[in-house]
């Protein structure tokens, strides 16, 4: 009984991780990161909190046909930007569905704003030295 209440309490405090939009999430910022997402994206703030403002079409895209990141696709079980931005929201990491942001000097639509505070919650950071200006 012991083992088995300690196998409940380990997958109770690892369930996020085995969330797809996690996987997900941390696929892309790990691509942000390494300078390897092409789409626009922006770090800003919306109501005193700090945002991630990204496009969930645009991660799915990013997901499908890079060529390395196409086994990860391959392998999740959510294909479509529109069930990925329903588990992101559901798990309360979206402050706004629909955003315009301006990204260098352009105004970008249909953008989700991602709160960092709630992404850190879930094990998942930007680094600071790859916000764009602008």
């Amino acid at each position: 009984p012991a083992l088995i209440q300690e196998m409940n309490n380990h997958i109770a405090e690892t369930g996020a991780e085995r969330e797809p939009w996690v996987w997900i999430l941390e696929v892309i910022m790990n691509e942000i990161a390494a300078k390897a997402y092409p789409y626009p994206w922006r770090v800003d703030t919306l109501d005193g909190e700090e945002v991630l403002y990204i496009r969930t079409a645009h991660i799915m895209h990013h997901l499908a046909t890079k060529s390395g990141l196409k086994p990860i696709y391959d392998g999740l079980p959510v294909k479509s930007d529109r069930v990925l931005k329903r588990q992101i929201k559901d798990c309360g990491v979206v402050l706004s569905e629909r955003a315009d942001p301006t990204i260098n000097g352009q105004r970008v639509g249909h953008m989700v704003a991602l709160s960092l505070s709630k992404l850190a919650e879930y094990g998942l950071y930007l680094s600071d030295s790859n916000y764009p200006e602008g």
